[in-house]
């Protein structure tokens, strides 16, 4: 059969679901927005469908309709996760390890220099100068720590005494985007089936976000078991995105006050339902997956105009809480916020990410930041990007502070690096190089800060979930993430459900996975509860 040729400027503009061969008709709100029907919180009737305006009238079935819970400021704790592209040297250059009882005294001298530690120096063997041990954040750091220098610029006293956190020993695969490491997808679905399972915003205006293009936001893949991707991150590595996400777009010049955008989508969304009455009798299915997709779509416009008429209410460079003004220091240059004055644009993705997800507009988002397969046979270069990583971190959990919300951050990589076996130092420093990739002494970590007005510090239930050997090598029989990435993953969000007092529920929402259930889970819990509930 030939093909039917198409006109150019057509085929621009055919908004047509996609009915892909093989494929059920859409009858659900998901199933529309995946085949191409709605576009989401902007979305606005086509033509066709303002003719209902003459249909009969249908307030008693948008009475009845549920389009999922949506709360200002959204639902769940704010998280943020750092995705470290390359290997980053976590456990005992950063964060302190230690063995089956937590001690980090029992590494041998080609342990420690694993961990690119001189053995018996003073100033970096911890084994033998407890002093070197920075207890402050309540997750213990090597003084030297890039990431300990790097938060300790950005965050204040009262900020890092409501912190804390805790590592998991864990390996993963070095330089591959193919570690599960991401668990926002399944953070997600914990939010919204505790809200009850009726597409509860985990955001208030868009659910998931990250500064990469890719299913899970980042580099680091989600675990298959996670993603749903109706819920796909939306890109945010820059203000301009950042604001895009509540852009009023050509609706937003023509009606200038919001409370005309309110009326003007209030309208659509009742001539929306007399369409949608319209529909035969015997496509009652249909009929009601009109009814939610046109009815919930409009009503998400219409609240995200009304709560924010202006994008640059999502603009973190003329936020003073983040580049400074109005009693605050700056947490990033105004020119940093925009895309420079920092490798790989770090700290302009943080201060997109943090402006959105702190305040509520976006529930979880992901900073993925690469350059950390950093064994180049120095030592600076590790610890330049170690500090830019704390620098990020530090900014995002001060902001919290500044605005009084509770975050969870999440730190990860794909494998880690080890120290020169032969110990050699750079010269500019002293310090023993990284001289290649080495998944055994991977880990990872996380933070939490709590308000002082909201409980202050979480109260912790273990700061090491997992362990090393005396080789510095990550023992991978300790428990079931030890070496299994999805695991790692999951474990991840059974924390997150612990700070809401929900980790009774996780078999209920994910099954029993890898991590087993009941009791079996008490191992991988690391904090105490820090709400009751999602709000």
């Amino acid at each position: 059969m030939a093909k039917k040729e198409i006109n150019e400027t057509e085929k621009q503009f055919d908004d047509t679901p996609l009915c892909h061969e093989g494929h059920k008709k859409p009858v659900t709100r998901r199933d529309f927005l995946a085949q191409g029907a709605i576009a989401g919180g902007a979305y606005v009737m086509a033509p066709s469908l303002l003719a209902g305006l003459l249909g009969r009238s249908s307030e008693a079935h948008a009475a009845a309709v549920n389009c999922g819970q949506v709360t200002a400021g959204g639902l769940g704790i704010p998280f943020m996760c750092f995705d470290l592209a390359g290997g980053v040297s976590m456990s005992n250059a950063n964060v302190i390890v230690g063995d089956q009882a937590g001690d980090p005294t029992t590494f041998t001298d080609a342990g420690m220099i694993k961990y690119g530690l001189i053995p018996g120096d003073t100033t970096e063997d911890i084994r033998i100068n407890n002093g070197l041990i920075d207890n402050q954040f309540g997750l213990p750091f090597h003084v030297q720590s890039g990431f300990r220098l790097g938060m300790l610029s950005k965050m204040s006293a009262t900020t890092i005494a409501n912190t804390d956190g805790a590592v998991i020993c864990a390996r993963s695969g070095n330089d591959t985007s193919n570690n599960p490491h991401n668990p926002m997808y399944g953070l997600y679905k914990f939010v919204n089936m505790a809200a009850g399972g009726a597409g509860a915003s985990m955001g208030e205006l868009v659910n998931l976000i990250g500064s990469r293009d890719r299913d899970s936001g980042g580099r680091s893949i989600a675990p298959d078991s996670m993603i749903d991707l109706t819920q796909r991150p939306t890109k945010v590595s820059r203000p301009s995105d950042a604001m895009g996400v509540a852009d009023a777009g050509r609706l937003g010049q023509i009606l200038s006050d919001a409370n005309d955008r309110s009326a003007l989508l209030t309208t659509i969304q009742r001539m929306s339902h007399r369409k949608a009455d319209a529909l035969r009798e015997d496509a009652m299915a249909l009929q009601d997956a009109m009814h939610r997709a046109t009815f919930c779509s409009a009503s998400d416009a219409r609240e995200t105009f009304t709560r924010v008429g202006n994008p640059s209410l999502l603009d973190p460079r003329i936020d003073q809480a983040i580049t400074g003004g109005g009693g605050f220091t700056p947490l990033f240059s105004t020119a940093e916020a925009d895309r420079g004055g920092s490798r790989n644009d770090i700290f302009a993705k943080t201060a997109s990410i943090m402006k959105l997800v702190v305040n509520g507009w976006a529930g979880a988002g992901t900073v993925e930041v690469g350059g950390y397969d950093y064994h180049n046979g120095t030592r600076t270069t590790g610890d330049t990007r170690d500090f830019e990583a704390g620098q990020a971190i530090g900014a995002a959990l001060e902001y919290a502070a500044r605005m009084n919300q509770q975050l969870m951050v999440y730190v990860f990589s794909d494998g880690s690096v080890a120290g020169d076996r032969d110990g050699d130092a750079d010269p500019n420093n002293g310090r023993i190089v990284w001289r290649g990739d080495n998944g055994g002494t991977a880990a990872v970590f996380m933070l939490v800060y709590n308000p002082p007005g909201r409980g202050g510090r979480v109260a912790m239930r273990q700061r090491q979930i997992g362990y090393a050997r005396n080789s510095a090598s990550v023992e991978t029989n300790a428990n079931a993430v030890a070496n299994n990435v999805e695991g790692l993953a999951y474990s991840i969000v059974l924390n997150y459900m612990a700070l809401h007092n929900m980790e009774g529920q996780f078999t209920n929402y994910f099954g029993t996975n890898i991590l087993g259930s009941g009791a079996d889970l008490d191992q991988y819990i690391a904090f105490s509860n820090i709400r009751t509930a999602l709000v």
